[in-house]
């Protein structure tokens, strides 16, 4: 009688804790505290100041970035949507820029928004290859 090895592996996947409430409900909380900085903390005086050119163009970008992988990756909503999503966030920052006082809407702003939203994606959809 001969005994057959056992494989025991313990394997953890990210992909599967992703789907727990807390971690979707962390990330919820965060893309909320993000878009709260940006309209409540964009509106303050100064803050338009607090990044020179051209590293304010970096912070569009990697923003953007993150918040669309957040609501993608954590949250789950479907890629199109997030697109969509992240775009209409960065108009609507444009043009409450627009409104404030020392603040103008920027259309290469905007186009930093989409690079970061572009980047996000296309870093994951290779790595999906």
């Amino acid at each position: 009688m001969f005994l057959k090895p056992v494989k025991i592996s313990i394997y953890f996947s990210l992909e599967k804790n992703l789907n727990s409430r807390v971690v979707r409900f962390i990330a919820v909380f965060v893309v909320l505290v993000m878009m709260g900085a940006l309209f409540i903390g964009g509106s303050q005086p100064g803050a338009g100041s607090l990044f020179p050119v051209p590293w304010d163009k970096l912070v569009h970008i990697g923003y953007f970035f993150v918040f669309s992988l957040i609501l993608h990756k954590f949250i789950g909503l479907p890629l199109v949507v997030v697109i969509v999503l992240a775009l209409v966030l960065g108009l609507a920052d444009e043009i409450h820029q627009s409104f404030l006082p020392g603040r103008t809407a920027a259309w290469d702003d905007f186009v930093a928004d989409a690079t970061g939203v572009a980047l996000a994606f296309t870093g994951y959809i290779f790595k999906r290859k």
